[in-house]
């Protein structure tokens, strides 16, 4: 009688089991990082989103994205077009350093115009192809007064052991939050600025490693 007491236990575990397995076709959602990923679409208004992002042949925006942690060179900086017709800043080389990449988190450290920007980062894609792309405050200091604006900024290209290739780096002028740039004048939110590596290729570099050894 126990023979039979156990097997019939054993026989109902194994459905038990059964009952709770998932069926093949079960989308299994994570609970992490991901939740905190701010998709590239809400990342600017709506009416300024087909204007701009027209200009990029294509926005990788996959699950899967490179690791591109490590340094780049983007020379020289060429002016693709803005919806002003001409550009309001220099052509001199930029750099950008990726680091403390988690999937689709990273913090990035952009050198433009002669000063180091610092922040957080969201990265998309799916390996070589990506877009990495994140909100800044700049700020610049004229005769005491600080005058800042806000921007969204945007790169795109393709992971390789040299670099990055057909890197095209964009900006959208979110807001002006005291008062006019010395230099330029109004900050117009909307304007917008695209850009991309001349040669094709933003290659490897180590330009921050000597900024931080001359510092020390």
């Amino acid at each position: 009688m126990k023979k039979w007491f156990y097997i019939v236990l054993f026989v109902g575990w194994l459905l038990g089991l059964a009952g709770c397995s998932i069926p093949p076709d079960e989308t299994i959602i994570f609970v992490g990082p991901e939740s905190y990923i701010t998709p590239l679409d809400e990342m600017i208004p709506d009416a300024w989103q087909s204007s701009f992002f027209s200009n990029f042949d294509s926005l990788p925006q996959g699950y899967y994205p490179p690791n591109i942690e490590g340094e780049y060179r983007i020379s020289k900086k060429q002016f693709c077009t803005s919806n002003l017709g001409y550009d309001l800043s220099d052509s001199l080389d930029m750099y950008l350093r990726v680091v403390n990449q988690d999937n689709r988190l990273a913090s990035v450290q952009f050198f433009e115009g002669g000063t180091v920007w610092t922040d957080t980062a969201f990265i998309t894609g799916n390996d070589p192809w990506f877009s990495l792309y994140f909100k800044e405050k700049r700020a610049l200091v004229s005769y005491g007064t600080t005058h800042t604006h806000r921007r969204f900024v945007l790169f795109t290209g393709r992971k390789s052991e040299e670099g990055i290739h057909d890197l095209y780096f964009g900006t959208v002028i979110l807001g002006a939050d005291n008062g006019d740039d010395p230099y330029v004048g109004a900050f117009i939110p909307g304007w917008y600025f695209i850009y991309k590596d001349q040669d094709g290729l933003s290659e490897n570099s180590d330009w921050f490693s000597h900024e931080e050894d001359e510092d020390e």
